[in-house]
């Protein structure tokens, strides 16, 4: 598994693009104007302080992958050591589907069926599903009633779907051509949890970290004219002069 250190983290957050935002304490940022690489590294630094300010009881550490070919992951979870979850960034200008989802999903699944370390305990690991914009509809019943979503589309016949989908795309399943796991992805599925934040959580969660906000984004802050005008006429006074 391919880490990226702190200091390559550095340097890549601070030489990619930075989306101009208006700070007015309502709008959603701008997510989905950073590069794929630049939203993976905010998300990534997102967790990693929340993780220090112990916001997430259940995990201890937090990895960065490499960006390239790693297995339909972007961020590896660790509880004391141990592989307890991963962080999927999908930066999209619409919103994400329902199949969409799945099909990530169940290609990370095929690749744990390649390497067991990816995934040692599925009854305790998290699928967390990080986008620059929003969910479907039905993405969102997914996503808030997992066991008893999953469990239509595994009777449908979609996850077989999905499944031969994936394997056809993807060089790296033509073992599984013609013989695709679906009973052993099936059983994956029911063990695994599911989550996701969308562009309006990020947002309030970015916007408690000045730090990240002034690394991504440049930020304009809106000034209200009144107050404004109060100091521009007070610090004119301090030096004895009259503004009319």
């Amino acid at each position: 598994m391919r880490k990226v250190s702190d200091k390559q983290i550095g340097i890549e957050a601070k030489s990619g693009y930075k989306p101009w935002t208006v700070d007015t304490g309502v709008s959603l940022l701008p997510f989905s104007e950073l590069g794929d690489r630049e939203f993976e590294l905010l998300c990534y630094l997102l967790v990693q302080e929340e993780i220090e300010a112990g916001k997430h009881s259940n995990i201890t550490s937090i990895s960065l992958m490499q960006g390239v070919s790693e297995r339909g992951r972007d961020c590896s979870l660790y509880n004391q050591g141990t592989v307890c979850g991963l962080i999927q960034c999908k930066k999209y200008q619409g919103r994400i589907s329902r199949p969409q989802t799945l099909r990530e999903i169940i290609k990370f699944l095929l690749f744990s069926l390649l390497d067991s370390d990816l995934l040692p305990v599925p009854e305790s690991f998290e699928y967390m599903l990080y986008v620059s914009n929003d969910f479907a509809e039905t993405t969102n019943s997914l996503i808030h009633s997992y066991a008893t979503e999953i469990e239509k589309d595994i009777s449908s016949g979609s996850i077989a779907k999905y499944t031969k989908d994936v394997v056809e795309e993807y060089e790296s399943f033509k073992r599984f051509i013609g013989k695709e796991p679906v009973t052993e992805i099936t059983n994956l599925l029911r063990k695994i949890k599911l989550s996701a934040v969308n562009a309006t959580a990020l947002t309030s969660r970015v916007h408690k970290k000045e730090s990240l906000l002034s690394l991504f984004f440049n930020v304009k802050t809106v000034i209200d004219l009144e107050s404004a005008d109060e100091i521009v006429r007070n610090a004119l006074d301090d030096y004895g002069l009259k503004c009319y």
